[in-house]
């Protein structure tokens, strides 16, 4: 039963991880069409100058705080991850047979 409780978890943290990232790529990339948006300035006293393009500086921008963001999202369905696995190792194991399944479930009981 162990197991298929595992897996039904792992299974909806899965969903959760792919749901979080799907969501979180559609949010960055409308940011950062927005952030197309923003004209480049030019400065240029008696025809020489410098030329700043914010776009770029603001899409960088939304790449880092999506970085940031997706750090402890990340370390916390890793941590989720090794929680799972460890558990799992900690479990008795569902494919042994015969006489070894049934010492290990009196075993765990």
């Amino acid at each position: 039963q162990g197991d298929i409780n595992r897996d039904l978890l792992q299974a909806k943290m899965d969903f959760a991880a792919t749901a979080y990232d799907l969501v979180a790529n559609a949010v960055q990339e409308g940011v950062k069409t927005l952030c197309a948006a923003v004209p480049g300035i030019e400065i240029a006293p008696l025809g020489a100058g410098v030329e700043t393009e914010p776009d770029d500086i603001c899409g960088q921008v939304v790449d880092f705080v999506r970085t940031l963001v997706d750090l402890p999202v990340g370390f916390t369905f890793a941590a989720h991850d090794y929680a799972m696995e460890e558990e799992g190792f900690n479990a008795c194991n569902p494919y042994q047979v015969g006489f070894s399944r049934l010492f290990c479930d009196i075993h765990c009981v």
